[in-house]
Formats: structure tokens, sequence, C-alpha cells
């Protein structure tokens, strides 16, 4: 049965989220789109900081006044290469930097002078948090780069919430006696799944015609793409409901109507985001 609260707050979400998003990109593009990577920057720390809240459930306590700002580091050195046209093994030298930071930390972090038994904890989920968000979320950043970085930052965003939008009407129009195919997510189903795909499927087919990057397309490789891109979208998803499971915790936060946390509404993103820039970057490069 469909809820109509749940569609009303999505259909709200998208037409008041989706143009602002627009105009901060095609209106504010100034210096590489400096307006939108910080919003960027900051959705990174505030999704790290839910993170944390979450693993706090688990008896995961990060008791480090730097751990929630590792993850900003790795998307604003990701600017700074684009905006500047920097060497971009400074991102490898600062993500080498972060990991051996955390592993000072870590060997300086005991809660008595004879117990370290939160030592492999503690770095391991420090390390986790640097990845995620902060890694995945640098890609978005780098989509900036690009000469036409308008049209692939607004078609990348709503491949994946086309996608996300679509695998939730197909799944609950058609998927009630297909569900609980992956088990982390029992409400997930087959028809989801496939609903998203055709999604990705109508966008990508637009993004081919309208960013020089991608066209001309064969048409193979536009299915491998969008398969691809479909895969990625829906495994991010699930990736971040694993966690909360694990974590025992419905949400990642309450701050956005109808979705929870704000790494509820990304966590697609975060994952589908390196797929789609080096699809972009290889294809504009050498084509397929």
């Amino acid at each position: 049965m469909i809820n109509n609260n749940n569609i009303i707050q999505r259909v709200l979400l998208f037409v008041i989220a989706i143009p602002l998003i627009a105009a901060a990109i095609f209106f504010l593009p100034q210096q590489k789109h400096i307006f939108f990577n910080i919003i960027t920057v900051i959705a990174s720390y505030i999704s790290s900081k839910e993170l944390i809240n979450m693993l706090s459930h688990k008896g995961i306590k990060l008791n480090s006044k730097v751990i929630p700002f590792l993850s900003l580091p790795l998307p604003i050195t990701s600017y700074l290469i684009v905006r500047f046209n920097l060497n971009s093994d400074i991102f490898s030298i600062v993500l080498t930097s972060l990991i051996l930071l955390i592993l000072l930390i870590a060997i300086s972090t005991k809660k008595s002078d004879n117990d370290f038994s939160n030592n492999v904890t503690f770095s391991a989920t420090s390390l986790f948090l640097i990845i995620y968000p902060g890694y995945f979320i640098s890609y978005i950043v780098r989509f900036s780069e690009f000469e036409n970085a308008s049209l692939i930052i607004c078609f990348f965003i709503l491949i994946v919430f086309l996608n996300d939008s679509a695998a939730w009407l197909f799944g609950v129009l058609f998927g009630k006696n297909n569900r609980g195919v992956v088990k982390v997510s029992k409400n997930k189903s087959v028809m989801g799944f496939l609903g998203g795909t055709v999604g990705t499927f109508v966008f990508m087919g637009l993004a081919k015609y309208l960013i020089p990057e991608l066209k001309p397309m064969p048409i193979i490789s536009y299915i491998i793409l969008s398969s691809l891109i479909s895969l990625v979208t829906i495994t991010g998803d699930l990736v971040e409901s694993a966690i909360k499971r694990s974590c025992n915790v419905k949400d990642s936060g309450n701050i956005i109507m109808g979705r929870g946390g704000l790494l509820d509404s990304i966590d697609s993103l975060l994952l589908a985001a390196p797929f789609f820039y080096y699809i972009v970057k290889v294809y504009s490069e050498k084509g397929f």
C-alpha cells in the first residue's frame, strides 16, 4: 500500500531541493563551482557526524575532537586541485598523511596506562570515516574539472535520485511478492531494482545527447554504463542499510523531511560518484 505522506514528502523534496541544487550549479559556476563545492564539503562533515553518532549506538566511541573533521581534507584537496590546476598526486599525499595521523592518534589514545584494547577499533573506524564519506564525496567535487561541469553535475545527481525514486515507486507498486532478495534490506524488491535501472536508462539516454563528453555512444556502451551506474547506485543504498542494521538505528539522522539524515539521502551518490567520474573522464579522452 502506498503511503501518501511519504509520496508528498518525496515530491516536496524533489520540487524544493532539485531547483536549489540546479541554481547553485548553473547560476553560480564561478571559480570551478565554489558555492556548490562548499555545500559538498559541508555535506561531508554532516554525514561524518551522523556516521559517528550511528557508531555510538553500537558502543564505538571515538573520543577525539579531530575525528569528525577527517572527512573534510580529501574533498577540499580535490577542489584545490581542480581550482588551481595542481598536481593530482597531492590528493594521494593528503590521503597518506591522514592515515598516518590516525595511526599516531591511535597509539597515543588509551583508557589507562596499560589498556590499549580500543586501539584497533579506533584505527579501523577512523580510517573508515576517511573513506566514507570523505573519499567518495571528493569525486563529486572533481566533476568541476570537466568543461561541461554544470551539466555533468546536474545529470549525475538527477540520475541517482531518479534511480532511487523509480526503485521506490516500482517496489511499492509491483514488489510485494518479490521482496527480501537482499537480506540487509528486506523491503528491497526485484521490481524495485528493475524500476531503478529503467530510470537510469532514461536519464543516461538524455545525458548521451546533451553532454558532449558522452556522445556519440555505441548502444552497447550505453547499456553497459547505464547498468553499471544503476548497480552502484543501488549498492550505495544497501551499504548504508547494512551500517544502520549493524548499529541498530532506523535513520542516520532526522534533518531531511521524509528521508531521515543527510547520509540517508546521499548514500547512493557516494558510491556512484567515482564510477560516473571515470566514465566521463575515460570516455571524453578515449571513447569506448
